[in-house]
């Protein structure tokens, strides 16, 4: 996974193995420029392709915890969020939690060291066209869901705590 801290990848024939996650993530950086990956939004074939940085936020789940149905009992317990995915124990960001919302917002603010925003003017008046009447589309893409309404019901979910650790307002907001 691209930010996990303690996971060795191979890089120019070298292998490298990173403190943190912050450490990795300028390194990932530092690869893409020099391999000549594009990391800002581009036009691509008459298509805005738009890349949006961002991590989750525990608090973006606004869904009210699973409940059996009054006079019964769940058959087991939702496992914790914290211990649903990879993330939370091998990715490493100094002194911030993942699932914080300090967190997310920080990883929001990598957009402009990355050079993703500001957004390039010819998109933004693209944007600004009301949707059906664009010449050009827009597709954006994260690692992480911008908008609640993309996530199944808790109880639809294998996992019902699943929300708590897929989700961020800061990418609703990019």
């Amino acid at each position: 996974h691209e930010t996990w801290a303690k996971v060795h990848i191979q890089a120019d024939q070298q292998i490298a193995n990173y403190d943190d996650s912050w450490e990795k993530l300028a390194a990932l950086r530092g690869l893409c420029a020099r391999l000549g990956v594009i990391t800002t939004p581009t036009l691509v074939e008459g298509v805005w392709v738009v890349p949006v940085l961002g991590w989750y936020h525990m608090d973006w789940d606004q869904e009210p915890p699973l409940q059996a149905p009054p006079g019964q009992q769940l058959e087991r317990e939702p496992i914790p969020a914290d211990q649903l995915a990879t993330d939370t124990h091998a990715c490493k960001w100094g002194q911030l939690t993942n699932g914080s919302r300090e967190l997310a917002q920080r990883l929001d603010e990598e957009n402009e060291a990355w050079g993703i925003w500001p957004l390039p003017e010819a998109l933004v008046r693209n944007v600004q066209i009301p949707e059906g009447q664009r010449r050009l589309p827009v597709i954006t893409f994260s690692h992480f869901l911008p908008r609640a309404e993309l996530m199944p019901e808790k109880r639809f979910l294998f996992q019902p705590n699943l929300p708590k650790i897929v989700g961020s307002e800061f990418v609703q907001g990019r």
